[in-house]
């Protein structure tokens, strides 16, 4: 056999020694999720304990008739069988399961009734009454998406700003193609959510270590205008970081990887179910950026699947397309993976926590100084800048008044700056450069 066999089931892989009634209920969740690969003849473990050719065959015969006789609705068109050589007279049966259309699958005659499932990982388990009410919606003719607005003055003025800074052609004749109208000219939600008229909105906090708030943004207007202004506001926070060596070449770093941000700020955007109407919020901590969106992971993702290369299941999948072509987003399936890749050989990772409403992404800051070393922190600025305030350490290191005001004093004690000015006007000078 020259295919490679999964090491572990996951939300797309699962193993059963024989045709039972657990295989028929995984059929059914993988119908119900993101489709997956059932293996019969490898134990729980992977390991292949093979069948004959008969017995394959034969799981093969009631494995289709199940899906033609026993489902509702049928899904004989979304099933395939492969019989696979092990060894001598050694085999293997590959169940591969499209996901379907019209969710929810289930045991015939139990479809509301708790004869549908869903994969929760790796293990198959009994779709809730919540899960069966957002497939029923998810499988519905229009998605979110494409619903008509209610709306019919919108207006394109900051998303047109957007896709000129970004090169990309948007003009009254790209929004069916885009899907911000329908085939009759009328708009629809994702024509709202991209419009001068939004009415959702994305907040930003800047947070002391204390937990004490800084400051507060609330972005509106269209969402892209949104998400372009907060890439500049984690700009501002996350500046590049020069330190000179001992050599002739300068040691250039980020705290946070400035991709791995971009990236956890569109995943927000595409998963949200916007039909919450509380803002997605991002809040900046000395140690690590939080972002929490409202609707969880769609299609009973859980948090390790998430992070499996090609794994995505996108909620509002026009405004993924918008985000691609505007070069913010990743192929389906690879932003969350990307993130953990940027955080690779750092020391720190990320966290991804989902409930049934909200999930939450954490990105730590790779150069976690601790407050003895924030003298260090404020030296390394002044190495790069001529003259700052406080107001501008605080900001650039994201820091209380407090923290600041230790730093930038030990500096002065010690001569590497030099202070000017008085009351709003003070000023420090870098005697380092």
């Amino acid at each position: 056999m020259t295919e490679k066999l999964p090491a572990y089931e996951n939300v797309r892989v699962a193993f059963s020694g024989g045709w039972t009634r657990t295989a028929q209920k995984t059929l059914i969740a993988f119908a119900n999720t993101l489709g997956g690969d059932l293996y019969f003849g490898l134990n729980e473990k992977g390991t292949p304990t093979g069948l004959c050719k008969k017995d394959a065959r034969q799981i093969s015969r009631a494995l289709h008739t199940f899906c033609a006789e026993e489902t509702e609705p049928v899904m004989l068109d979304l099933v395939s069988t492969k019989v696979m050589a092990v060894d001598v007279d050694s085999y293997l049966l590959r169940a591969t399961v499209l996901p379907g259309e019209d969710r929810p699958y289930a045991l015939k005659g139990e479809r509301y009734t708790g004869g549908a499932y869903v994969r929760d990982g790796s293990a198959t388990v009994t779709a809730t009454e919540e899960e069966i009410r957002d497939m029923i919606r998810e499988s519905a003719p229009d998605s979110w998406e494409s619903r008509l607005s209610r709306r019919t003055d919108l207006t394109f003025e900051e998303a047109a700003y957007v896709f000129r800074k970004y090169n990309v052609d948007f003009a009254p004749t790209h929004h069916r193609q885009l899907g911000l109208a329908d085939e009759n000219g009328y708009f629809t939600r994702l024509g709202e959510l991209l419009s001068d008229q939004n009415q959702t909105r994305l907040v930003i906090g800047t947070f002391s270590r204390d937990t004490v708030s800084l400051s507060l943004r609330t972005l509106s207007g269209s969402l892209l205008r949104q998400l372009d202004r907060a890439f500049d506001l984690f700009a501002e926070s996350n500046p590049e970081i020069f330190h000179k060596t001992d050599g002739l070449a300068n040691r250039h770093y980020f705290a946070w990887p400035p991709k791995a941000l971009r990236e956890a700020l569109v995943n927000c955007a595409v998963h949200r179910d916007y039909a919450e109407s509380e803002p997605t919020k991002v809040s900046v901590f000395p140690n690590r950026f939080e972002f929490l969106s409202y609707g969880s992971i769609p299609g009973r993702l859980s948090v390790k699947d998430i992070v499996l290369e090609g794994v995505s299941k996108c909620r509002n999948e026009h405004l993924a397309d918008i985000l691609r072509r505007l070069g913010w987003m990743e192929n389906y399936g690879s932003g969350f993976p990307m993130i953990w890749r940027e955080y690779a050989n750092s020391g720190v990772e990320p966290k991804l926590e989902a409930t049934r409403r909200v999930f939450r992404i954490v990105l730590p800051r790779i150069h976690n100084e601790s407050r003895s070393s924030l003298k260090e922190s404020c030296r390394v600025l002044f190495e790069n800048r001529d003259v700052l305030s406080m107001a501008d350490v605080m900001s650039l290191l994201n820091i209380s008044r407090t923290s600041a005001n230790s730093a930038v004093n030990a500096l002065l004690r010690e001569g590497m700056i030099e202070k000017f000015g008085s009351g709003r006007t003070t000023r420090y000078r870098s005697l380092l450069r």
